[in-house]
């Protein structure tokens, strides 16, 4: 098990892939990206909030962003 930088994560190899691992509240989005946090690059970044860990879900992904029918409890 490895430290990455302050959440435990498996092997590579014990990830489950295809499907949804969080949820969160989109709190904003912001132009060009110049910042010293390592997970903050690209042309557009977008700040979360309310972030949390759900049990994995299958789901098969789509490119942009698209409607999923989850129910946050």
């Amino acid at each position: 098990m490895q430290t990455f930088p302050l959440i435990r994560m498996p092997q590579p190899g014990a990830f489950q892939m295809g499907g949804i691992v969080g949820v969160a509240d989109l709190a904003g989005c912001t132009g060009v990206c110049f910042n010293s946090d390592p997970f903050a690059f690209g042309p557009v970044c977008w700040n979360l909030k309310n972030a949390e860990q759900i049990p994995f879900m299958p789901l098969r992904g789509q490119q942009g962003l698209f409607k999923v029918n989850y129910e946050v409890k």
